[in-house]
C-alpha cells in the first residue's frame, strides 16, 4: 500500500471514531457536568497519593512578605521530601500556585525523583494573563513531570473541579491563607472534609511543624 492511500486510509477510520463517539454521547458532555468519576480512570493511581502533596494560595502576594514566604516554602518543602512525598500538585494559578511549582523545581534540582504535576482547570488558563507571567507559565508547564488538563476550555465551576481534584489525589495540603474568602479557604475546607491534613504557610513558622510534627500541629 502506497503512502497516500495509507493516509487516506487512517483519516477515514479517525473520521469513523470521531463520529462513533459523538453518536454514543461521549463527546457531548457538557463541561459544566465533569465530575470525578469521568477523571478517576485516567489519574487513578492510589500508590502514588501518600506521597502527593497539593498547594492552594491567594493569587496576589504582598511583595514584602514574600522573602519569609519563600523561605518557610522552601524549609518545608526539604522537610517534605526528608519525610517521604514526592509528587508535588500545583494548580498553575497566578501568585502561590506558581511560587510553589517554581520552588517545587529548585527541589528538583537536589532530589531527581521529585515530581511536579500540573493540574489546569482548563486548556486555556492563562489566554487573558500579561506577556510576562504567561511566559512564566508556559516555561513552568515545559519542565513540569506531569500536566493535566480537566477540560478543553473555561467553565463556570471549572476551577472548583480542579481544586478538589488536587485534594482528592493527595495526602497533604500546603496552603497560604491570610484571608478567609475565595478558592484557597474552599480547598482548605474540602481537604478538612475529606481529613487531608493542611498546613499554612501564612499563619506560623515552619519550626514548630517541622520540629513537632504534622498531629501536634493539626491539633493546635
Amino acid at each position: 500500500m502506497k503512502a497516500g492511500e495509507r493516509v487516506r486510509l487512517a483519516q477515514k477510520e479517525f473520521g469513523s471514531l470521531w463520529r462513533r463517539a459523538h453518536t454514543d454521547g461521549r463527546l457531548q458532555e457538557p463541561p459544566s457536568r465533569i465530575t470525578r468519576q469521568m477523571i478517576a480512570s485516567v489519574y487513578e493511581d492510589p500508590t502514588r497519593r501518600p506521597l502527593t502533596v497539593c498547594f492552594t494560595g491567594h493569587r496576589q502576594l504582598n511583595r514584602d512578605l514574600l522573602p519569609d514566604l519563600q523561605t518557610r516554602l522552601q524549609l518545608l518543602l526539604e522537610e517534605l521530601y526528608r519525610k517521604g512525598y514526592r509528587d508535588f500538585m500545583s494548580g498553575g494559578a497566578l501568585g502561590f500556585d506558581l511560587l510553589a511549582a517554581e520552588h517545587v523545581l529548585q527541589l528538583r534540582k537536589a532530589h531527581p525523583d521529585v515530581r511536579l504535576i500540573m493540574v489546569l482547570p482548563c486548556s486555556n488558563q492563562a489566554m487573558r494573563w500579561n506577556r510576562q507571567d504567561s511566559i512564566r507559565y508556559e516555561r513552568i508547564l515545559y519542565d513540569a513531570d506531569e500536566t493535566r488538563v480537566l477540560s478543553s476550555a473555561y467553565y463556570q465551576g471549572c476551577m472548583l473541579v480542579r481544586n478538589r481534584h488536587m485534594v482528592n489525589y493527595s495526602s497533604l495540603c500546603v496552603c497560604y491563607m491570610l484571608r478567609l474568602k475565595g478558592g484557597t479557604v474552599s480547598t482548605v475546607a474540602y481537604a478538612m472534609q475529606q481529613d487531608v491534613p493542611v498546613i499554612n504557610l501564612a499563619m506560623d513558622t515552619p519550626s514548630a511543624y517541622l520540629r513537632d510534627g504534622f498531629q501536634e500541629y493539626e491539633d493546635n
